[in-house]
């Protein structure tokens, strides 16, 4: 009993932190210097993350068995620590294409067991891209980083055109792998590539064919539309998580974060709404 009070009191107190946490996120999310220096907090201050609220929407999802997570636009490695915040037995294969990551990709393999990265874009065919990065005033937003030229207008209409006229951008050519090609079987799959989660989605078809795994994509409105319409024929329906009654719900068709794509013939598949 006093376990079970003292759980009780920790998931309070996180979820005070959480509302806390969450409700600035407004202010330093579309703000290159606060953004850079508060993102570099939730790798030495574990108690804040996960980083995304959405990642309790995966904790809903996840069988109590061994698995395998895919990260596919890493970043440096923040989505992975906020992934084992709610999962410890996962192994963890992260993705990103961006080598001034190496670096925090390597502190977070030390950090972390069942841990490792790749450094590479993932498409719909094997070859190479331009990977662009938004900058301004010298300061890089990795987060921002696209391959999809479309995603630039996407990215600078989240700032005021004033600011906008200042960004400068850097480019450097990376390569491109596709899953399908890796022959992995995923049971969860986190896509955030800033405009390129289409593509990533066509070049491992036969890998959600054949496992059939939770995906958890970033709603970009320049394709979240596409994206539902071709996981719909492959019998997938899309939620969203509802932290407030921490639930997962169905897609109401706002902006959110992510949304949550589950096959409907998965077996065990747990209803949640």
């Amino acid at each position: 009993r006093w376990i079970s009070v003292m759980e009780g009191q920790r998931s309070i107190i996180s979820r005070t932190l959480g509302r806390a946490k969450w409700s600035v996120e407004q202010y330093f999310m579309h703000n290159f210097f606060l953004y850079f220096y508060t993102k570099k907090l939730f790798h030495v201050l574990p108690f804040l993350l996960p980083h995304e609220k959405d990642y309790f929407g995966l904790k809903l999802l996840l069988k109590a068995t061994d698995g395998l997570f895919l990260d596919i636009g890493a970043n440096d490695g923040i989505s992975a620590l906020s992934f084992r915040k709610i999962n410890s037995r996962y192994s963890i294969l992260s993705f990103e294409p961006n080598p001034l990551q190496r670096k925090s990709l390597e502190r977070v393999r030390h950090k972390l067991k069942r841990f490792d990265f790749r450094l590479c874009a993932v498409g719909d065919q094997e070859g190479s891209v331009t990977l662009t990065m938004p900058t301004y005033k010298g300061l890089p937003n990795h987060s921002g980083a696209f391959c999809a030229p479309e995603q630039r207008g996407v990215f600078e209409a989240e700032f005021p055109a004033e600011m906008v006229r200042k960004f400068e951008y850097v480019t450097q050519t990376v390569p491109v792998i596709r899953i399908d090609d890796l022959h992995l079987s995923p049971t969860v799959v986190k896509i955030d590539a800033e405009g390129y989660d289409l593509k990533i989605i066509h070049g491992m078809e036969e890998t959600i064919r054949r496992c059939r795994p939770i995906l958890m994509v970033e709603n970009n409105p320049s394709n979240i539309a596409l994206i539902t319409a071709f996981l719909a024929d492959l019998d997938y329906e899309v939620r969203e998580y509802d932290y407030r009654n921490d639930r997962l719900i169905p897609y109401s068709g706002e902006r959110t974060r992510n949304v949550f794509f589950t096959n409907r013939r998965a077996a065990g598949s747990a209803d949640t709404r």
